[in-house]
């Protein structure tokens, strides 16, 4: 079994989705938990502002965001095809190094 795609969403109107309810925490991400209170960061800077037109600056804000969480929604649909999760273990993309301290 393997995590869903999806897209974040912020909300509208005067409603704001933050969290797993806008889609920013997944337990399928180990930065699940810092997504979600990086989107609820940005919904709270956005609202410094005032309530009314909040959701243009937080849409912006969460833009990077949104970015890392498709990144890592495309790089779970590699990692769970056995044939091109081979590949990139041969090849050592997105490998980690281990330091010789680390050991």
């Amino acid at each position: 079994m393997r995590p869903r795609f999806w897209q974040p969403l912020t909300g509208r109107d005067r409603v704001a989705l933050v969290g797993e309810a806008g889609g920013f925490s997944s337990s399928s991400f180990a930065e699940g938990l810092s997504f979600a209170l990086k989107s609820a960061q940005a919904l709270a800077a956005s609202l410094n502002e005032g309530l009314t037109g909040f959701q243009g600056p937080y849409r912006a804000m969460v833009r990077i965001l949104k970015g890392s969480i498709a990144f890592k929604g495309v790089k779970n649909l590699v990692m769970y095809h056995q044939t091109l999760r081979g590949l990139v273990m041969r090849t050592g993309i997105l490998s980690s190094e281990v330091y010789a301290g680390a050991r």
